[in-house]
């Protein structure tokens, strides 16, 4: 069977523009037509690149007949404004995170979606990492027992957005982790805490205590201004735990720590690392990218289905609501 190529484009062409950008062109079932940046510096300093490939400033440019899907990679205000142009236009759209700014627009877009019967897929990356699937599989087998307690950390020096705050930039990420783990959790009980740091008025960081219906407690940290980039998640279970650390992206540390009652912890065989490497043959981004291909023709749907994108939206209105 002839492989179907599929024209795309790229709206926004800065830091995370440029890296899809590498990976549609390594995945030979996309043509990239497009590369559209108002911003023209992010245009002229493009590495070589293919003669067909255009660079625009403007995407009502995009020719719409020849196009069957547009990665949307500008800042986040823009996503709604641009993907609701496509989409009415009857074009599929990929969208990097967070696909809105709000429940309310995000269901604007789904509708449209829907009606028209074109794909909306939000670029939740690491639905597509093979470790988190990992995880996944633990959690969902039992391996780890009932999960009592989860940890997500997001910290780093910079970079400091003025698009979008501490909260619509990092927490994405984690929440879509949460709900994509656990699909029907709902909130019991939650404390928030956020702190302004550095001088220009924003806060900086922030911490979140969640207790859920079913007795998990989980806890978020991110900060813009932390002397160490740290990316990790921690999960304890009543039968064993689990670190991954995002920066160790090959390997899992499972710990044989257990909670067993009410005197505390007790150890239960040896530690042990996991070594994934043979699931990375490809990066996330490129199962990705390469996932919103299978969308287009029918064989896949986007791991972000409505109920994940909306609790996680949600649970970021909730964070920006809270108080100091």
């Amino acid at each position: 069977m002839r492989r179907l190529l599929k024209n795309v484009a790229i709206i926004g062409h800065g830091y995370w523009g440029q890296k899809i950008r590498k990976s549609i062109l390594k995945n030979k079932k996309f043509r990239l037509n497009y590369i559209v940046d108002e911003n023209k510096n992010n245009l002229v300093s493009i590495d070589k690149i293919p003669n067909y490939i255009k660079l625009i400033s403007d995407y009502k440019n995009i020719d719409l007949r020849k196009t069957h899907g547009v990665f949307i990679a500008t800042p986040a205000k823009s996503h709604f404004k641009i993907a609701k142009y496509f989409l009415e236009n009857n074009i599929n759209v990929f969208i990097e995170k967070p696909i809105t700014l709000g429940v309310k627009s995000y269901k604007i877009l789904e509708k449209i979606s829907n009606k028209n019967k074109k794909i909306l897929m939000a670029g939740d990356l690491y639905l597509y990492n093979p470790a988190i699937n990992y995880i996944k599989k633990k959690i969902n087998n039992n391996f780890l027992g009932k999960i009592k307690y989860i940890e997500f950390n997001r910290l780093n020096f910079g970079i400091v957005r003025s698009d979008i705050n501490l909260i619509e930039n990092l927490s994405s990420h984690d929440i879509s982790i949460l709900y994509y783990f656990f699909k029907n959790l709902k909130i019991k009980e939650i404390q928030t805490n956020k702190q302004n740091i550095l001088s220009y008025g924003k806060y900086d960081i922030f911490h979140a205590n969640i207790i859920f219906s079913n007795d998990l407690k989980v806890s978020f940290k991110f900060s813009w201004c932390y002397p160490a980039k740290v990316r990790n998640l921690v999960i304890f279970g009543t039968k064993k735990n689990i670190f991954f650390d995002d920066l160790k992206p090959h390997e899992i540390n499972i710990s044989n720590k257990i909670i067993y009652n009410r005197n505390g912890l007790k150890k239960s065989g040896k530690n042990s690392k996991i070594s994934l490497k043979k699931f990375f043959d490809n990066s996330p981004l490129d199962i990705e990218v390469n996932h919103f291909y299978n969308c287009l023709i029918g064989k896949n749907k986007p791991k972000s289905n409505k109920k994940l994108i909306i609790n996680t939206l949600s649970l970021i209105e909730k964070f920006n609501k809270s108080q100091k």
